[in-house]
């Protein structure tokens, strides 16, 4: 809370401007979880904020990238280290007036960050969300704070944790006849993120046994429930929630969420009372989602998300007065927060999301009717792209390019098909505070402010801009490239390189989900591995191992497995080529170029074997009178009855370098899939390479134990064979010398 002024403290505050005075308000938290309650000079109370590099108080005249770089300290004060429920008396720099700026600001000069900031507005208070009166560490991962509306009839609670937000906040008053085993009888809001929208939700639960809600074995009444249950299950419940949920967001690796409950429920059997004046106990818990609702379950009766079971993450808290100043609370360790970047302009915006791939990031804030985007590569380009749907089909994009005359421009487009011709210019988009920036190292980012409802500069017109609802999940993609025009596109404009998923964002609170990789690819690596992995692989060991088995077996496995692997690699060529034609990329990948020569090197081993030189002692000139192609054939076989032994080395050549090939195709691959969203490439390397690997001891195996038969069979073929009188012979000689 900042208060202006303090004329007991400073006698300049009486030059105060007559609107500010006695001006308080909210810091509007923009990173570094800061918060406190702002009012020539001015009193901070209930300063909050996050260790990091040292913080100045700074004047603006708007919370715009652009101004706040302008700006100007107004006071010698230093904000530094980490600050939990501080309060801080301000003093201006002499010749700084209140009128010279309209955002105060806690500002991080060094990393051209912005912490917090108020804009300064002709109005007694501006509330902010994130801020509270008071506040109670539960955990290490979870805390409670609330604040007590003048009305007298509510108490208004944000949980906030640091813990994945795949959990629920759990937080409500114990039975008033409890003093131990506070959970049964109590009366719990559980909060949190929906794991499938996203949504954040509040609800009013009641627990009237330790067990997880099931229709009731000893009432008789149709309906009745019991256990951990929520209160809209209660058949005879007289409301079904009490709890209103007010805000929620994700920042910085931090969840709020914000609720509001009345002191006294009309509903007296399962909703306590609140007594803010008393102590009262309490209980809490942290709770995992049961993550995948699609699934049937059976689980119990429910109208929220599924909640499992809350485990070890629970406590109790006892004798809690609501009305007594309470600040025992600590900063989450190991926060993630924005990047220090010097050249970054996430100063001005709340929130920033790193989209699919690491090339492009987008930061926003969202005012009222509008949203405020901020785009920015990571890498050099002439122009960029950010564009609001799943793919380029039926998406609607934002250009920043730089002509050859280096004018930086920005145009909004939709794009109907791949072709560029397809990618139609927007010129009625109401768009304002445009801005592109091309940095010294090719980088570029660029920013604008469009209407959520997606408005027209001419009321009424229709120009095919999306709206934007910061409450569900909108897909982001970019892409970037070397060359774009003013005028209708040509090919030379195509992207260089582009988002190979959308990324999934709630506007509203930050959360963000990736689109699951393309099962066409994911079909493409199944197959490849079957034929590469295990169809390739056997038709050599057959060939290697089979060849003492009647009737050529290893022959006509070996044949067969070599066909069924080549059709294999077929179908996984067309179905790789169905996903990298969609969007007109033809095969530029170092894995699509491998995996190309693999198929030919396949491909050539069943051609060349149909032209095996056969072996000297064999011999065609018996075989039947046949047509003159087969008899050409015959011709051409002859030639290379000479050539078997080099056709031989050249035939396992070519299926040893395929193979090798192959292996290092394979594991390309899994980079590839990576960057089209799988989750788990180091568990598939290390199955490959197990599988490769458990194939190598199997050879190993058999070469042995086909070396010993060998050996164990030479000294019977070399025993010479005997005639019957030599054998007469040796029998009487034998006898002659035992007589």
């Amino acid at each position: 809370l900042i208060r202006s002024p303090l004329t007991s403290v400073y006698a300049e505050c009486d030059a105060t401007p007559a609107n500010l005075a006695g001006y308080q308000a909210d810091m509007i938290m923009r990173s570094r979880q800061a918060a406190g309650m702002y009012g020539c000079s001015f009193r901070v109370e209930l300063l909050e904020v996050t260790a990091g590099d040292p913080l100045t108080w700074w004047g603006s005249r708007s919370t715009s990238a652009k101004d706040i770089r302008v700006g100007f300290r107004v006071s010698n004060t230093i904000v530094s280290g980490e600050h939990m429920g501080t309060t801080m008396d301000v003093q201006f720099i002499p010749g700084v007036l209140w009128d010279q700026f309209l955002v105060l600001s806690l500002y991080d000069e060094k990393n051209d960050r912005v912490a917090g900031s108020l804009p300064l507005q002709e109005h007694p208070m501006i509330e902010q969300p994130t801020m509270f009166h008071h506040c109670l560490q539960l955990s290490p991962e979870l805390r409670v704070r609330w604040t007590l509306p003048p009305d007298g009839l509510s108490v208004e609670f944000g949980l906030e944790t640091s813990i994945s937000s795949t959990y629920t906040m759990n937080f409500g008053p114990a039975s008033p006849n409890a003093s131990n085993r506070l959970m049964g009888g109590a009366d719990a809001a559980v909060v949190g993120h929906s794991p499938s929208t996203n949504e954040p939700f509040a609800l009013d639960y009641y627990m009237s046994s330790y067990i997880e809600c099931y229709p009731s074995q000893a009432s008789q009444h149709p309906g009745a429930v019991e256990g951990v249950c929520e209160d809209a299950v209660y058949a005879d419940a007289a409301q079904a929630s009490n709890v209103e949920l007010l805000y929620a967001h994700q920042l910085e690796g931090v969840s709020l969420i914000r609720f509001r409950r009345p002191l006294v429920s009309p509903d007296l059997v399962y909703d306590h009372p609140i007594t803010p004046e008393e102590a009262q106990n309490y209980i809490w818990a942290v709770s995992p989602y049961l993550m995948d609702e699609s699934k049937d379950y059976k689980f119990p009766l429910r109208v929220g998300p599924a909640i499992l079971y809350h485990g070890p993450r629970t406590g109790e808290v006892f004798d809690l007065v609501l009305t007594n100043t309470t600040s025992n609370c600590a900063h989450f360790q190991g926060l993630i927060t924005a990047a220090e970047d010097p050249s970054s302009d996430q100063s001005a915006y709340a929130t920033s999301v790193e989209l699919y791939g690491g090339t492009v990031t987008v930061s926003w804030r969202v005012v009222g009717a509008q949203i405020a985007f901020q785009v920015k590569s990571n890498r050099p380009c002439r122009w960029l792209s950010m564009a609001i749907g799943t793919q380029m089909n039926n998406g609607h994009a934002y250009v920043a390019w730089a002509d050859q005359d280096s004018n930086l421009k920005l145009q909004s487009y939709s794009m109907t098909g791949q072709a560029p011709s397809d990618v139609k210019l927007i010129n009625s988009e109401a768009m304002s505070e445009v801005g592109v920036e091309l940095g010294s190292d090719g980088r570029m980012s660029f920013s604008f402010t469009r209407q959520l409802d997606g408005s027209c500069v001419e009321a009424g017109a229709s120009c095919s801009v999306p709206s934007i609802d910061t409450g569900r999940m909108v897909p982001f993609i970019w892409a970037i490239g070397d060359s774009w025009r003013d005028g209708p596109l040509q090919v030379s404009d195509t992207h260089s390189d582009r988002s190979a998923l959308a990324v999934y964002i709630n506007l509203a609170n930050g959360r963000s989900s990736t689109a699951a990789v393309d099962r066409r690819l994911v079909s493409h690596g199944w197959l490849m591995y079957l034929a590469w992995g295990a169809m390739i692989p056997f038709s050599i060991m057959a060939a290697r191992f089979l060849k003492h088995y009647p009737n050529t077996l290893w022959l006509k496995v070996h044949q067969g497995m070599a066909c069924a692997a080549l059709v294999t690699m077929c179908i996984g060529l067309a179905v790789a080529i169905a996903e990298e034609w969609k969007d007109e990329r033809h095969l530029r990948s170092t894995h699509s170029k491998m995996g190309v020569a693999t198929l030919v090197l396949a491909a050539v081993n069943p051609i060349n074997a149909y032209f095996r030189p056969p072996k000297k002692d064999d011999d065609d000139s018996t075989l039947p009178r046949v047509s003159k192609l087969e008899l050409l054939l015959r011709n051409v076989r002859r030639l290379w009855r000479e050539r078997r032994l080099q056709w031989e080395i050249g035939h396992r050549v070519v299926a040893i370098v395929g193979m090798i090939l192959a292996i290092i195709t394979l594991f390309s691959g899994l980079d590839s899939l990576e960057r089209h969203g799988l989750r788990s490439k180091q568990e598939y390397e290390v199955a490959l390479g197990v599988w490769f690997a458990g194939l190598m001891c199997v050879i190993v195996v058999l070469e042995q134990h086909q070396r010993y038969q060998i050996k164990r069979l030479q000294p019977l073929e070399e025993l010479p064979i005997m005639t019957a009188s030599e054998a007469a012979r040796s029998s009487n000689g034998n006898v002659a010398k035992r007589g």
